[in-house]
């Protein structure tokens, strides 16, 4: 009995002790790679529009598969950078917990001269941000089977964020095909 509970505390306190490495910060640092291109897609008057991301690691890193964090800006699908100050904190913070972090650019834009169905613009506009959403976690997913995962990432543990029109069109990757 003696050893069953030595082990139970083994077992809690160690699960404790890796579990802190994504809910605490770490890492001193990070490193980045900035204007990373995963597609190009036209936007709603048929621009070609380039998408583009930065990645966020843990310097130091020995962790050979480490979670993804893909996050998307907001700006009501109007406007907005992938690398505002709120993305870059974000990144920087969960990358400093151990998560590899990607900040995602999405088109922009909407038909306001559409006026008299200028909801449905808006609805077509969060349809292109889901896709565009879908093509950078394809990316990431193709740079492991095809680049030798560069960015040291599990494709089993992708969750994706985002705040205002981005975290709509994170919401929309579960829910449409």
């Amino acid at each position: 009995m003696k050893h069953f509970a030595l082990l139970l505390l083994v077992c809690f306190f160690g699960h404790m002790a890796i579990a802190q490495r994504y809910l605490q910060p770490v890492f001193s640092s990070t490193q980045s790679q900035s204007n990373i291109a995963y597609g190009q897609a036209n936007a709603w008057d048929g621009t070609p529009t380039p998408l583009a991301m930065d990645v966020y690691a843990p310097l130091g890193d020995t962790q050979a598969l480490r979670p993804v964090m893909l996050f998307f800006h907001g700006g009501s699908f109007l406007n907005g950078v992938r690398n505002d100050v709120v993305m870059t904190a974000l990144c920087d913070a969960f990358a400093r917990r151990g998560y590899v972090t990607a900040t995602a650019s999405y088109r922009l834009g909407v038909n306001i001269a559409n006026l008299p169905q200028l909801n449905l613009e808006f609805v077509r506009a969060a349809v292109r941000a889901t896709h565009d959403a879908k093509a950078a976690v394809r990316f990431l997913r193709r740079s492991v089977a095809e680049q030798g995962n560069p960015y040291g990432i599990d494709t089993n543990r992708i969750y994706i964020g985002g705040y205002s029109a981005g975290s709509i069109a994170a919401i929309h990757v579960a829910y449409l095909t």
